[in-house]
């Protein structure tokens, strides 16, 4: 079916930027992480991954400027996950409405 040969090409490159970077010097990179958060959103449709986009977007044209970005039913949402880049490092902003 065309939604399992998706899902396997995005595994599949996935698989391969993670045997690139086994193999090298690399960096982890906002490809590698937003196929990720792909491929989590595939599997676990009931949380929402974030584009490694959406912080950046966010400091430099402010909260207006995602608000399409972040689904309007927030409240409602079991969990959100929202990479960030930071220079050299990645951190990984979770929210979890089952704590309430």
């Amino acid at each position: 079916s065309p939604n399992n040969e998706s899902e396997y090409i995005v595994d599949q490159e996935l698989a391969n930027a993670i045997n690139i970077l086994s193999s090298t010097d690399s960096w982890v990179n906002d490809v590698i992480v937003n196929d990720y958060f792909l491929q989590l959103e595939r599997r676990r449709p009931e949380f929402v991954f974030c584009s490694s986009f959406l912080y950046s977007k966010y400091l430099k044209e402010g909260a207006q400027s995602i608000e399409s970005w972040i689904p309007s039913n927030i409240s409602t949402i079991r969990r959100m996950y929202v990479p960030i880049h930071l220079t050299d490092h990645w951190v990984l902003v979770s929210m979890d409405n089952d704590l309430k």
